[in-house]
């Protein structure tokens, strides 16, 4: 009943002898359907690394996985957070899955993923601010925690406790719940919440957001992991972070700059009607989108490319 056939045991086998690309060959005569999806993300896959291969992105992200790496060490070093270390494991996993999906196009899953990165950060905020609360969540039941340390409650404690941005006046988690809303299902969907792979992208910008969600939850999850670790480390006068980040604060500032150009696209049109009273032109609309680009973006740490 559970024994596999030969040759599927075969093909799963660790030193099986057969290519990616001669799977997919073999598997257009049988299964052409499967073979043409996974074709497609293949060359997907290809295509994006290609692009980025010698650029800041992959170059800012290859410090974010030393960070994390290191993070997990230094973690499972600490007494008071040891157990905890899975945590920043499991974020590390998560930035690898965005990665992949960003790539082969299905930006769905690294939303998803950063969606787990965003419940991980509150959870070490909170026990960065009430650390009796990380071993009560470690040995908690599930309804137990449910009432205590579902997302919510954790950000309402946050807010209580001052820590920017829950503690702001009149914070929303507009983030937390735009990821939330792409999760679930709902009667409506666009482009950049669409399940399996994205939809055309006549504009070349799509390609890009998985990468703008991984360096803003990057640089926020990499907030969290150091406050506790501080906490743990008793808020030593000599504290150091434990890696450089000038690549990837270098990467997360390129990014933030294509997530503003991005938004200024979508919400320019509408912006412009209301102050001018017309449709505005594409001179206007650009020009608008450079003023966005210049007020909001942050200061790149690297000369570039």
């Amino acid at each position: 009943m559970f024994r596999r056939r030969r040759h599927e045991t075969a093909l799963l086998a660790p030193n099986a002898p057969h290519s990616y690309q001669a799977s997919l060959t073999a598997l257009e005569a049988s299964k052409p359907r499967i073979a043409s999806a996974l074709r497609k993300a293949d060359a997907r896959r290809a295509e994006r690394l290609a692009g980025y291969l010698d650029g800041m992105r992959l170059r800012g992200l290859e410090q974010l996985y030393a960070y994390l790496d290191a993070a997990v060490k230094s973690y499972a070093s600490l007494p008071a957070i040891a157990d905890l270390a899975f945590l920043v494991g499991r974020v590390r996993a998560d930035f690898q899955t965005a990665l992949e999906a960003t790539l082969s196009g299905y930006q769905s899953v690294a939303g998803d993923a950063m969606r787990d990165v965003m419940e991980i950060e509150a959870l070490l905020l909170d026990f960065a601010a009430n650390p009796s609360n990380a071993q009560e969540w470690l040995e908690a039941d599930r309804a137990r925690r449910w009432a205590k340390y579902r997302p919510e409650k954790v950000r309402n404690r946050l807010s209580a406790a001052g820590i920017k941005p829950f503690s702001d006046k009149g914070f929303e988690p507009l983030d937390y719940w735009a990821h939330s809303t792409a999760l679930h299902v709902t009667p409506t969907e666009s482009a950049m919440t669409a399940r399996g792979p994205e939809a055309e992208d006549p504009t070349g910008l799509l390609a890009d957001v998985g990468f703008v969600e991984m360096f803003e939850h990057g640089n926020r999850i990499m907030t969290a992991i150091e406050l506790l670790r501080v906490v743990a480390l008793g808020a030593p006068d000599d504290y150091q972070p434990l890696t450089p980040r000038d690549d990837f604060d270098d990467a997360y500032a390129r990014t933030n700059q294509m997530q503003i150009m991005m938004v200024a696209f979508t919400s320019g049109p509408d912006a412009l009607r209301e102050t001018l009273g017309r449709e505005p032109t594409t001179v206007e609309l650009l020009q608008y989108v450079r003023d966005e680009i210049e007020a909001k973006s942050l200061p790149f740490g690297c000369p570039q490319q």
